[in-house]
């Protein structure tokens, strides 16, 4: 079982690499502080932070990383039980990634954030497949995510589509509307992972080495300056791409598949789950016709 003190006095460790700095944190002595971190190492059965003779800064070891997880997994449950007696609204946990939190998603949290009562919101970016393992521990509500993962506890619903186009720097001297894949300037793609069907299309159609591989849409902009720049991104991301660096976008006559949108449910979903997924899905309709995407019917 664990113990709330002796977790609390973890994280802070944890947080601030030193056990001077994590004792004020808990506003405990430093001695305290040691005492609960041996407690809970012999709780755990393993060490959890490295220890070395003069060595002021702490580094947590293999089993602390993982403990921390737990740890601030614990200390997020702790926070929702206090709450739950003065709690009225409904309380909504949504991830996407990246580049759809950035540049779709805007009015679904606006819309979101005006109902009244108002929902108490957590909004959450990473990668799909984080995303996916969050919504089957139910620590999201739900996902949206750009492709379809078999997983027992999700119920994965494709939602909207949109084409993938090419973005080329302000420099590139690009005029006409469309563009073929090989006509690109070689050495000047901007890569960046759409999917694996993206990547069977990419090593077909784009053979030379990448300028730079990035991960995220918005580290896309720095690069789309340089004059023979250019990346294929859904269309949707390409508006505002195009918005903030005067980059010209193209119609590629040879694309890979549309980019399709999922939106990814725990199947185990009740109660206030449900409720909160039920508001999700009335923003959704509400702000549908704002989407610039193609809704799957």
């Amino acid at each position: 079982m664990l113990l709330p003190d002796e977790v609390t006095t973890f994280l802070a460790i944890a947080r601030q690499g030193n056990l001077q700095k994590a004792a004020q944190a808990v506003h405990a002595s430093q001695s305290t502080v040691s005492y609960r971190l041996q407690a809970l190492e012999q709780r755990i059965g393993q060490p959890l932070v490295q220890r070395g003779r003069g060595v002021r800064q702490i580094a947590l070891t293999p089993a602390g990383e993982r403990f921390l997880g737990i740890a601030e997994q614990w200390e997020r449950l702790t926070r929702e039980a206090e709450r739950i007696p003065g709690r009225t609204q409904i309380a909504l946990a949504v991830g996407a990634a990246h580049a759809l939190g950035l540049y779709l998603l805007g009015p679904l949290y606006t819309w979101l954030g005006g109902r009244s009562p108002r929902p108490s919101l957590r909004i959450e970016s990473a990668g799909g497949p984080a995303l996916c393992d969050r919504v089957a521990l139910r620590r999201l509500d739900a996902a949206f995510v750009f492709f379809d993962r078999a997983h027992a506890e999700l119920a994965v619903d494709p939602i909207a589509t949109s084409p993938m186009v090419a973005v080329r720097s302000p420099g590139s001297g690009a005029t006409s509307a469309t563009v073929e894949a090989g006509a690109l300037p070689a050495g000047g793609e901007i890569a960046m992972s759409w999917g694996p069907d993206f990547e069977l299309w990419r090593a077909r159609h784009l053979t030379a080495e990448p300028l730079a591989t990035v991960e995220t849409a918005q580290s896309l902009v720095p690069f789309l300056e340089l004059e023979h720049a250019w990346s294929v991104v859904p269309e949707f991301a390409a508006a505002h791409l195009v918005a903030q660096t005067g980059c010209r976008m193209q119609r590629l006559t040879d694309p890979p598949p549309d980019r399709t949108i999922h939106l990814v449910t725990n199947r185990r979903a009740a109660g206030t789950a449900g409720d909160a997924l039920a508001l999700l899905r009335a923003g959704l309709r509400a702000v549908s016709p704002d989407l610039p995407v193609h809704p799957v019917r």
